[in-house]
């Protein structure tokens, strides 16, 4: 619970921190599973439990990674009952299980040949694996495979207590908070343990050029990926913040000057750092003109190259200081923002002065720690 007083308001995060799962040939499971959530319960039906929350000018949503609400102090037991309730006591109906099947069957039909979404499912599959949860992708068949009863039984599995952390910030205070809490969720009861079993991810030996022909399309989608052992308490993680930042993290990066402002082959060229507990990933992508991929791809992968073997300038790494420490002053006005670090010092098991030196560590980053 972090008290903040400042508006009478209040906001809750409930995170269901599951290891990832593989769903194989029921893949979709999951999302049908998350759409059916926050939908009432046992004990008020869909457009009750909505018209409430809209009468309310509340927010809730659910999911199997968890979810989150918002209210006015005033409303803000009883939203939070709406969400336990939801939570503990769901409803599974076959009428609304066939829709949101039948939504979701037309969102993969309407992205059959969309390159964007193809490309990224190309980059999961062969940076993760085709048998890592990271790396496999809804098809119309997964999701045909898919019935009530394998909803129910995920629900069953995922959607429990175990490893469930639920963080409370706004105008309240935590004695009230931890009572209303006590009794909202003591009859959620816990499930099985849940183990960690993921295929080793490995990166292939040497670089590899993979083409997917798309006959349809009026432009390229280029990635360049590679995953890494990486998680937010490497002590190099702000080293490698700033570096992303500088190489791919904006519109003054380096890669969307060279590709779009020097050569005039894209709209925009980024690249990405996503530190993970299970397995990072770095990616650099662009959407270019089909006569121009190949030299995208090199001056790409000069860019990359560059960031390793050289030193950026002071006034780069200035600019990309200055950007993240705005962001992250900014940022703390937010509610939701508070109960997200709340949640990465558990979660990811950082000091609890973490976000209190952020700014400082920031600062203290140097050229040399960008290069190494």
């Amino acid at each position: 619970v972090v008290e903040n007083n400042k508006l009478p308001s209040a906001y809750a995060s409930l995170s269901l921190d599951n290891p990832p799962d593989f769903e194989g040939k029921i893949k979709g499971v999951s999302s049908l599973t998350s759409s059916l959530l926050g939908n009432g319960s046992a004990s008020i039906t869909k457009d009750e439990f909505h018209k409430e929350i809209d009468y309310m000018g509340a927010s809730l949503y659910l999911s199997t990674n968890g979810g989150y609400a918002s209210s006015l102090k005033r409303f803000f037991p009883r939203v939070l009952e709406l969400l336990a309730d939801a939570v503990i006591n769901p409803v599974f109906i076959v009428e609304e299980f066939d829709k949101e099947k039948t939504k979701l069957l037309d969102n993969i039909k309407s992205n059959q040949k969309n390159i964007a979404v193809i490309s990224n499912r190309v980059k999961n599959k062969v940076s993760y694996g085709k048998k890592h949860p990271f790396g496999e992708f809804l098809t119309s068949q997964t999701v045909t495979d898919v019935n009530l009863d394998h909803v129910v039984n995920y629900y069953n599995k995922f959607v429990i207590p175990n490893n469930a952390y639920l963080v409370v910030v706004g105008d309240v205070e935590f004695d009230s908070i931890k009572e209303l809490v006590t009794v909202l969720f003591e009859n959620w009861q816990v499930g099985k343990e849940i183990k960690l079993r993921l295929p080793k991810v490995k990166n292939a030996p040497e670089t590899q050029l993979l083409v997917v022909d798309m006959p349809n399309a009026v432009q390229s989608e280029i990635y360049i990926t590679n995953t890494f052992d990486f998680t937010m308490a490497n002590p190099d993680f702000f080293a490698l913040k700033l570096a992303n930042h500088i190489l791919g993290g904006s519109s003054t990066a380096r890669l969307f000057m060279n590709l779009r402002e020097d050569k005039g082959y894209t709209y925009g060229s980024y690249s990405r750092v996503s530190p993970s507990r299970y397995k990072a990933l770095f990616s650099a992508s662009a959407s270019v003109r089909n006569e121009v991929t190949g030299l995208s791809v090199y001056e790409m992968i000069k860019e990359i190259n560059t960031m390793m073997t050289t030193f950026v300038s002071e006034e780069e790494l200035a600019a990309a200081k200055e950007k993240y420490i705005g962001s992250f002053i900014m940022s703390t006005e937010k509610t939701s923002t508070i109960a997200n670090f709340a949640l990465n010092i558990e979660k990811q098991k950082l000091s609890k002065s973490f976000y209190k030196t952020y700014i400082k560590n920031i600062e203290q980053v140097t050229v040399a720690d960008i290069k190494s």
